[in-house]
C-alpha cells in the first residue's frame, strides 16, 4: 500500500506546517497528491478507466445506491456537525480563513471540492480498494478503505464522518461499478462543506 503509504505522509507533512501559511500549504499540498496520484494511476490507466463509466452505471440499481447513500451521507453529516457544535468542537473554518486570505469563492471550491471528489475516489476507492479486493473479501475491503481514508484526514473529531463516508462511498463504487456517482457525491458534500461555511464569514 505504497499509494497509501506516500498520501499520509503528505498528510502528516501538511499538518505539521505553520499554520500562518495554510494558503500556500493546500495549494502545494493538492499538487503533492495530485502528483502521487497520477503516479500510481498510470500503471493502472485501463483499471481506471473501465471504473468510470461501465454500463452497469446506468441501471436501476447503480442510480438507487448512489441516491440513497447520498441522502444518507447527507443526513448523517449534517447531524454529526451540529452535535459537533453543540459540544463546542469547531469543525468549520477553512473556508473563511482562506476568504481572508483573498481566495475566491471558484478556488476554493477548486482546491476543496472537485480535486478532493477527484482525486481521493481514484485513489481509496479506485486503486486502494481494487487492490485490497484482490487480498480479502469485499465486505472487509469496504471496511479497510473506509478506515484507511479516515486516517489519512488525521482530524480525531471527524474520524467516525469520515470512516462513514468512506464506507458509503465504497459501496457506491461497488453497486455501480462506477466511481462516478462517488466522485459527485465527494464532491457535492464537500462544496456543501464550503457553502456552510461560508454563512459565518458573510
Amino acid at each position: 500500500m505504497w499509494l497509501f503509504g506516500l498520501l499520509l505522509a503528505s498528510s502528516l507533512v501538511m499538518g505539521l506546517w505553520d499554520s500562518e501559511s495554510r494558503p500556500l500549504v493546500l495549494v502545494v499540498f493538492s499538487i503533492v497528491d495530485g502528483i502521487i496520484i497520477f503516479a500510481f494511476s498510470v500503471p493502472k490507466f485501463r483499471q481506471i478507466a473501465s471504473q468510470m463509466v461501465p454500463r452497469s452505471l446506468f441501471t436501476w440499481t447503480a442510480i438507487g445506491y448512489s441516491l440513497v447513500c447520498g441522502v444518507l451521507f447527507f443526513i448523517f453529516m449534517s447531524g454529526y456537525i451540529w452535535l459537533a457544535h453543540y459540544i463546542g468542537i469547531e469543525v468549520l473554518d477553512d473556508t473563511v480563513f482562506l476568504l481572508t486570505e483573498g481566495w475566491s469563492i471558484w478556488h476554493i471550491l477548486i482546491v476543496s471540492s472537485l480535486l478532493p471528489g477527484v482525486l481521493e475516489e481514484i485513489a481509496f476507492r479506485g486503486i486502494i480498494y481494487f487492490g485490497l479486493k484482490r487480498l480479502i473479501k469485499p465486505s472487509s475491503a469496504l471496511v479497510v478503505q473506509g478506515a484507511m481514508f479516515s486516517v489519512l484526514h488525521l482530524l480525531p473529531y471527524s474520524f467516525i464522518s469520515h470512516f462513514v463516508l468512506g464506507l458509503l462511498l465504497g459501496i457506491v463504487r461497488e453497486k455501480s461499478g462506477s466511481l462516478i456517482p462517488g466522485m459527485l457525491i465527494h464532491m457535492a458534500w464537500n462544496a456543501y462543506v464550503v457553502l456552510a461555511e461560508l454563512q459565518f464569514f458573510l
